[in-house]
């Protein structure tokens, strides 16, 4: 499908990131999503160094998905590099971003790519969760739709390495099923699809990995676990309603307030600290699961305990693991750690980390209990499946 941009008409933005906008937009009576952002001249070429033309190889596999498949993406109806005047809105940018230079020289830059894709409404997921009363069977139904689609990309080489909830699209379906594991799952009126990747990888790329994701290069299977829970525990600990009861209050999320560290931090820390029983049971479980790995987790975990105890500890808890051996590791036990917590003490959990409200988990506590030490991609989906 060739389009001819000219003819391309804005109605509305949709949204923006730190480097692209996307807005409604209606071309011969069609709605589209149009997403604009800067490149760099040196950039129009065909490179995999660049993630536009990343970007692009994942919508060309996309593209050619059979039916059945490709709605759980967005598709590409045509791109087009070229000069305009494009200004980018963004959130907070500082010089303390990585990607500072990087970004005010894109800014500056003439030559931006379009992209001309499906329109997939206007309610992310996260969106979705804050405004619509959910069960527990949709709940499942939407986490075995996101590992169609981790799945759906795995098969292909790829992983998305961004599929937080404003990259998840909800639209009302008809549809009764879709396929998994050769099982009839329903969708309960909702299907889920995914935008935005920019973040796409892939071995073909050939690009340089950091020591986070070139675990994708190393064990795709476990990259695809660690991707998959840390997006669906998201899920299941019913996020959306607490992050609308704190917004109904006009209070800050608690990754959102200012201090040296964050309140999950604090909250991880003093588990460590203040209740060691809990700490060592709920250790002693996880690492478990990972016998190769356990050490490197211990190394960085009792790094973090040391500079606690010194009061030395004065950043981040990921300023001290990124690029550090068995960083997915410890991210993995550090999410375990606090929904155990959350799981045994809900009350003090809410006032450590300063939710605005004390919200039960998204399915049946004992469900979720089942689920948690599960430490197979495929055997944590065959539960989830028997589950709905």
């Amino acid at each position: 499908m060739k389009i001819d941009f000219d003819k391309v008409y804005l109605i509305k933005e949709l949204g923006y990131g730190m480097y692209g906008t996307t807005y409604l937009v209606k071309y011969y009576n069609k709605l589209y999503a149009l997403k604009i952002q800067h490149i760099l001249e040196k950039d129009i070429n065909k490179d995999y160094n660049n993630e536009i033309w990343r970007e692009l190889a994942l919508y060309n596999y996309i593209n050619k998905l059979d039916k059945s498949n490709q709605p759980f993406f967005t598709k590409l109806y045509d791109y087009s590099i070229c000069k305009c005047d494009h200004k980018q809105n963004r959130d907070g940018l500082s010089n303390s971003n990585p990607n500072y230079k990087k970004i005010i020289k894109l800014d500056k830059s003439p030559w931006c790519i379009k992209y001309l894709t499906e329109y997939k409404g206007e309610y992310t997921l996260s969106l979705f969760l804050q405004k619509k009363k959910i069960n527990s069977k949709l709940v499942y139904s939407f986490a075995l739709q996101i590992a169609k689609i981790m799945l759906t990309l795995y098969n292909g080489g790829y992983s998305h390495n961004d599929m937080h909830f404003g990259n998840i699209m909800v639209t009302k379906t008809s549809k009764k099923y879709f396929t998994l594991n050769n099982k009839k799952i329903p969708y309960c009126g909702y299907m889920l699809s995914s935008i935005d990747y920019g973040e796409v990888l892939h071995k073909k790329f050939g690009i340089k990995y950091n020591n986070y994701t070139k675990l994708f290069l190393e064990d795709r299977k476990r990259w695809l676990y660690y991707e998959y829970t840390g997006c669906v525990f998201i899920l299941f600990n019913n996020e959306g309603l607490l992050r609308r009861d704190c917004h109904k209050q006009n209070k800050k999320l608690p990754w959102e307030c200012k201090g040296k560290i964050n309140r999950m931090d604090m909250l991880f820390l003093k588990i460590i600290i203040n209740y060691r029983e809990l700490f060592n049971e709920i250790k002693d479980k996880y690492l478990s699961l990972l016998p190769k790995e356990k050490d490197m987790v211990m190394k960085l975990l009792n790094k973090i305990v040391l500079l606690c105890k010194t009061n030395r500890l004065n950043k981040p808890i990921y300023s001290y693991v990124t690029n550090k051996k068995g960083e997915n590791d410890f991210w993995w036990f550090y999410n375990k750690l606090l929904v155990e917590f959350r799981i045994k003490y809900p009350e003090k959990y809410v006032k450590y980390i300063k939710w605005c409200s004390l919200r039960p988990f998204a399915i049946p506590l004992d469900e979720l209990k089942e689920l948690l030490p599960i430490s197979d991609i495929y055997k944590l989906i065959e539960k989830i499946i028997d589950l709905i």
